[in-house]
């Protein structure tokens, strides 16, 4: 286990009018039912693990879609807001098409401009910075490490399936492997943001010049092109259609909680207990709660990310 590290704060924000808030680190959810109830105990939650609560940093774009990815003039209006409160930006891409790669492409000399970081989760966004020369901090995004993303096994049930050596191997994400950071070093990637998975975490001590970020409370399960949420004023038959480049973006009216008991599990060698699985959806990404977090696991990274609310 690394000794404690200096933690930087930083919190993911979706519109400029998020800015405005920031340092209550309220969140998103304050309605008063079941449904916001649960998304509100799992945020707050969260907070006790934190060592501080000063936000040094926003997150801002999109991970998982690339119709979500800003508009100029909103990337302008953040970039704005956040260069008064004196907050660096991290911007977020999504994998994309080309048509992705186009929108990026246009946004580079305004993220250039406010040297802001850029963390990616395509190969072609990766192609196309190191094309481009881009001289701001480049970040290799959560969807680009294979880390298995299921949230409903925990620790000791992970630990039943496996000998010690597969368990610790299940815990160690693929972005830590030297050949993988290898691969990536022409690209200079120096910064890795990863899930916090509910099975715990190992990182590798003593990589000169790498870090590690992750992300409370959410971290995803799965996410992919075809979004339930896109389809929801689309004919029957256009659902699978990839070939028009248009949505609603119905997905920032919506969020969607999935709620199944699955019966009674072994928490460990003498306890039982009745456990349900939730899973929540936004767009086209499932994700799930960090609800088995120990504070030592936490203490490898020196940047907690923040969501008070689901985003793409």
């Amino acid at each position: 286990m690394t000794k404690e590290k200096t933690v930087e704060i930083a919190c993911k924000i979706e519109t400029p009018a998020d800015l405005e808030d920031l340092d209550h680190l309220q969140c998103a959810y304050q309605a008063k039912n079941d449904f916001t109830d649960f998304f509100r105990s799992l945020y707050e939650e969260s907070l006790q693990f934190l060592p501080h609560r000063n936000i040094h940093r926003i997150y801002y774009g999109s991970e998982f879609c690339e119709f979500r990815i800003p508009a100029i003039s909103e990337c302008k209006a953040v970039l704005q807001k956040a260069n008064q409160k004196k907050l660096p930006v991290t911007f977020l891409t999504p994998p994309v098409t080309q048509t992705g790669i186009e929108h990026i492409k246009a946004l580079l000399p305004i993220l250039e401009a406010h040297s802001c970081e850029i963390s990616v989760n395509d190969y072609g966004v990766l192609q196309l910075l190191h094309d481009h020369h881009y001289h701001g901090n480049i970040i290799c995004g959560r969807i680009l490490d294979k880390l298995y993303h299921d949230g409903r096994m925990n620790r000791f049930a992970f630990s039943q399936y496996t000998n010690e050596m597969g368990y610790q191997y299940l815990r160690s994400p693929a972005v830590s492997a030297p050949s993988f950071q290898e691969a990536l070093k022409k690209y200079h990637v120096t910064r890795y943001d990863i899930d916090f998975p509910q099975y715990g975490l190992n990182l590798p001590e003593n990589q000169n010049n790498i870090s590690y970020s992750t992300f409370l409370p959410y971290g995803y399960i799965t996410t992919g092109r075809i979004c339930m949420m896109r389809n929801y004023q689309k004919d029957q038959f256009d659902g699978f259609d990839l070939t028009k480049n248009t949505c609603h973006k119905v997905c920032r009216q919506y969020d969607q909680l999935l709620y199944q008991p699955v019966g009674t599990i072994q928490m460990n060698s003498n306890h039982m207990r009745n456990r349900s699985v939730s899973i929540m959806r936004k767009g086209n990404t499932l994700f799930y709660g960090c609800t088995d977090i120990i504070p030592e696991e936490l203490q490898q990274f020196d940047r907690i990310i923040l969501q008070p609310k689901l985003m793409l």
